[in-house]
């Protein structure tokens, strides 16, 4: 009889013993569905989602990104770059010379014509390798050939590369940077387009239409 109680017992404390552990595992059970980021609460093992794609390369693997892939495809006028449109002078295998479509601004030449001598000493050459450039954010900065004159205004001869007078013209005076017949005069381009090689006093207050290298 004594026996029989002995197992009796031990057959009770195991019973009870399953159903604690049961109940415990259906509890932890409970608290993964809830706090389970991959099943999402369901105990089931969600789908994993694929990444999405990368956004597409609208500038090309070199230089310009979007002026350089627009120059690479041919387009040769009202180009966006910075805050400005700009049209094609020249092209070369890295690089390509542009200029803005119209004047950005009216500016002396140089300040005082006694002491002017040439483009080198300009205040003209200073205001663009300084604040206009600045104006520019560092990746379009990145994207132009740099030198002395990162940004410049055309020769006489490279404004030829645009064409006859209408391609020239943009209805106001320009300045470019060769000297005219006297040391405090500079070439310009009339409102017709046409080459004014005698020049215009650089105290005076014409165009300006920068011109840069770009990467390609």
């Amino acid at each position: 009889m004594q026996k029989a109680k002995t197992i009796f017992v031990a057959a009770a404390v195991c019973l009870a013993t399953l159903s604690g552990l049961t109940l415990d595992a259906q509890q932890r059970g409970k608290q993964h569905q809830t706090t389970c980021p991959t099943c999402n609460g369901t105990g089931k093992v969600a789908a994993t989602q694929p990444p999405p794609p990368p956004p597409p390369d609208r500038g090309g693997s070199r230089g310009g990104g979007g002026i350089a892939a627009a120059i690479q495809g041919g387009q040769k006028q009202d180009l966006k770059f910075g805050a400005y449109s700009w049209r094609v002078v020249e092209v070369r295998r890295d690089r390509a010379l542009i200029i803005t479509e119209k004047n950005v601004e009216n500016r002396q030449f140089h300040s005082n014509a006694k002491s002017f001598t040439k483009w080198e000493d300009s205040d003209i050459r200073k205001y663009l390798n300084g604040t206009f450039l600045q104006s520019f954010s560092r990746n379009d900065q990145s994207q132009m050939v740099t030198g002395p004159d990162t940004i410049f205004l055309l020769t006489l001869a490279e404004s030829n590369k645009l064409g006859g007078n209408n391609e020239r013209k943009n209805g106001a005076e320009w300045w470019l940077r060769t000297p005219g017949n006297t040391s405090d005069k500079i070439a310009t381009i009339g409102s017709n387009g046409a080459v004014q090689s005698v020049g215009t006093g650089v105290t005076y207050s014409r165009g300006v239409r920068p011109a840069l290298w770009i990467k390609l």
